[in-house]
């Protein structure tokens, strides 16, 4: 694997992360605990509002966090699932990755609250805030790249990487449990959103592998 040294000081998940705390601390300034209530109603996921035109709701609600607690796990979850697999993408596709949870997060939100409120006239349509679909696409991308890659290059060692990522993903289902009402749809929408850029990926990778020459070094970065 050879590494690109001019992204070697540069991290989009460490960037990302930055960005998801700078924008908790001036949201909820000047008692840090949540954010305020026209932080919310300008930036929370909201189906109505987006269908009227205010489409910054797509990418808002991600920057915006219920509390310390709901904060802290969605970084624990970033950082513990994204800085394993940020050497393999390099900081453009890490971008990537992050867009596909958050489009696949979207996508599922979409889904499910318009096919409720179709089906249930009294159905109260309901403001979503959190990384969560980011983060669910992050993880789902790890534990995809592990299987597919790992159990190849390492299967000594294949078991044992699973179980520790299964593990590391209760702990953060646990913390997000804790934190605050979970939005289902977007995470489960992040999942699927991983899953598949992690497919199609891994699907790219081999389609380049099979291009190189005897000698020629390999570079996982798209």
């Amino acid at each position: 694997m050879r590494m690109h040294a001019e992204d070697s000081s540069r991290s989009a998940l460490a960037g990302l992360m930055m960005i998801i705390v700078i924008a908790y601390l001036a949201t909820t300034f000047p008692g840090f605990s949540r954010p305020h209530p026209e932080a919310v109603s300008w930036g929370a996921w909201f189906t109505p509002a987006i269908f009227a035109g205010e489409f910054w709701r797509l990418v808002t609600p991600a920057l915006l966090h219920a509390n310390i607690t709901h904060l802290l796990s969605n970084l624990f979850g970033l950082w513990v699932f994204g800085r394993q697999i940020e050497p393999l993408l390099g900081p453009r596709n890490m971008i990537s990755l992050f867009a596909a949870g958050l489009m696949a997060s979207d996508l599922a939100m979409f889904a499910a609250d318009t096919v409720q409120a179709v089906s249930d006239p009294a159905f109260q349509w309901r403001a979503s805030i959190g990384a969560s679909g980011i983060v669910a696409g992050v993880i789902a991308a790890n534990i995809t790249f592990v299987v597919l890659i790992r159990r190849r290059t390492h299967p000594d060692a294949f078991g044992r990487d699973l179980l520790g990522v299964m593990l590391l993903l209760v702990v953060y289902v646990s913390m997000d449990l804790m934190a605050t009402n979970v939005n289902l749809w977007a995470h489960l929408g992040g999942y699927v959103g991983g899953i598949l850029f992690a497919l199609v990926y891994h699907g790219l990778l081999m389609a380049k592998a099979r291009k190189l020459g005897p000698g020629e070094v390999f570079d996982t970065r798209l």
